[in-house]
């Protein structure tokens, strides 16, 4: 499978920043929609028919603005050529509980729109959203990919700080390639477990 990976889109109004006047927009949410609309031509221009958001698509957890939403279905639907598939991250979820419930579900019934709220392997790819990822259900899939949301051990937060977390590299060393988002920082980790 050929396809863009991005996430941490983090919508929402940030009704704080200034307006651009030109789109009548906040300035985060207009340069958002910006990036996001450069991905997608640059994805038709190389052929590319599927984007990945890994998690965190909406921004506020429990809290969905309806204008910020919009947007982004609106962008969804405007570009009906690409196939979006979409990971529920903890900012997606209304709670930090296996029971809470994705705000993706408003994207749902979307043709071009596969929203994932659990565990689903596609092509040798296993997806595993926010709320399952523990140790044991990684170590579940022998997918020669993973794409999920979380942070490891290993890996730092912008402020250089890493977070304990219950999977570590070495709980990852079954696969092939592994493409996790929720730290906002690039970090490539290789061979060190």
């Amino acid at each position: 499978m050929k396809f863009i990976k991005t996430a941490d889109w983090h919508f929402s109004n940030y009704s704080n920043d200034p307006i651009i006047k030109v789109s009548g927009l906040s300035e985060r949410l207009h340069y958002l929609v910006i990036t996001i609309m450069n991905m997608i031509n640059y994805a038709r221009e190389k052929k590319i028919k599927k984007i990945i958001v890994g998690g965190d698509t909406l921004h506020n957890k429990s809290v969905i603005y309806s204008f910020a939403l919009s947007i982004l279905i609106d962008l969804f639907k405007n570009n009906s050529d690409i196939e979006f598939i979409i990971l529920d991250g903890n900012h997606d979820m209304s709670s930090r509980t296996i029971e809470g419930v994705s705000g993706l579900k408003a994207l749902d019934s979307i043709s071009n729109v596969q929203t994932i709220h659990e565990c689903i392997v596609i092509e040798n790819i296993a997806f595993v959203p926010w709320k399952y990822v523990t140790k044991e259900k990684i170590k579940e899939y022998n997918t020669d990919y993973l794409i999920s949301h979380f942070g490891v051990n290993e890996a730092v937060l912008n402020s250089g700080i890493s977070i304990v977390s219950d999977v570590a590299l070495k709980d990852l060393s079954h696969f092939k390639t592994v493409l996790l988002v929720h730290y906002h920082k690039h970090q490539f980790l290789k061979n060190l477990y």
